[in-house]
């Protein structure tokens, strides 16, 4: 597993970074590379001696935050859903659901206080004229910004890349899927009637098997039908008041 995160960009740079994870360990690298640079930056100076003792503080921080989130558990509402044996009551209790962010992450680093393992893929399809090469990073002399900053908006705003989020937890004969793209999640301009959104499905899903789910992303075209849609509320900043 590659624990170096995906940086567009550079910090040191006036148009700034944009970073995304896949990762525990990819998000520490984050953190204390933007650490890093507040430091050289402030300072005008990073030896890495220094670079160690900041990678250490963020390792540190996480860990706090891993027992934090230990304590917390995993979400009733995921409880609830994982107990229901019935597809039909599966689709009536998801019409109410809304999903937080953070829960999400709470039973992908709980799960295993269900019995359930945990697997992901995070797949990314970029047309051919959208990849970018190290030139795209190179700031123009004529005060624009850099050619990825332009590529970003059209993979990303304009929906021309798709990114697909897929969780499975299984347990024995037991699985579960939540899936989305970075289009489902937005709020505005969603294909849903009620916005930002996850799909589910599970083992009641007798036409799929959790394989054929599975493998079912590793294509730009995902041939899922009757899913059901979730709410899905994204982490803001500042965050919401959210009862646990």
């Amino acid at each position: 597993m590659d624990d170096k995160p995906m940086r567009l960009g550079s910090l040191e740079s006036p148009h700034g970074a944009v970073y995304m994870w896949e990762n525990r360990e990819q998000k520490i690298r984050v953190d204390a590379e933007i650490q890093e640079t507040t430091f050289k930056l402030n300072m005008g100076f990073l030896t890495p001696e220094i670079q160690d003792i900041i990678l250490a503080l963020c390792r540190s921080k996480q860990n706090k935050l891993d027992r934090l989130i230990d304590r917390i558990g995993i979400p009733n509402k995921f409880k609830e859903l994982f107990k229901i044996d019935q597809k039909a009551k599966v689709q009536q209790y998801c019409r109410e659901l809304t999903v937080h962010e953070i829960e999400l992450d709470f039973v992908i680093h709980n799960c295993s206080q269900l019995g359930f393992t945990y697997h992901y893929k995070f797949p990314i399809y970029v047309p051919e004229h959208l990849k970018t090469n190290d030139s795209d990073f190179e700031n123009p002399q004529n005060g624009k910004p850099p050619k990825f900053i332009k590529k970003y908006n059209a993979r990303l705003v304009a929906g021309q890349e798709k990114r697909i989020h897929v969780h499975l937890f299984e347990n024995g004969s037991q699985w579960h899927f939540f899936y989305g793209t970075y289009q489902d999640m937005q709020s505005d301009n969603n294909h849903w009637e009620n916005g930002s959104h996850i799909h589910y499905l599970n083992h009641l899903w007798s036409n799929y098997s959790k394989e054929q789910v599975w493998e079912s992303f590793d294509k730009r075209n995902v041939e899922i039908s009757g899913s059901v849609h979730i709410r899905f509320e994204k982490i803001q900043y500042p965050p919401p008041n959210i009862p646990w």
